[in-house]
């Protein structure tokens, strides 16, 4: 799926958990947080204000995990 499909599903259930290649993302209260090669979940900002590359933004390996 796309970045936007994946984002989406995650805004319809927070619960869910959001993977693009090492990073996983999850939303709690409305911001967003990313994990780097199963690390500790890092605060990153409002899901609006995370800036996404090039490549992640066109790529559609994007998918839900959890």
């Amino acid at each position: 799926m796309n970045i936007v499909e994946a984002f989406n599903k995650l805004k319809e259930n927070p619960k869910l958990k959001i993977q693009f290649e090492d990073r996983k993302f999850i939303e709690i209260e409305g911001k967003l947080y990313c994990s780097f090669n199963n690390k500790a979940y890092i605060h990153v900002g409002f899901v609006d204000e995370y800036c996404f590359s090039y490549i992640e933004i066109m790529s559609t390996d994007w998918e839900v995990v959890e």
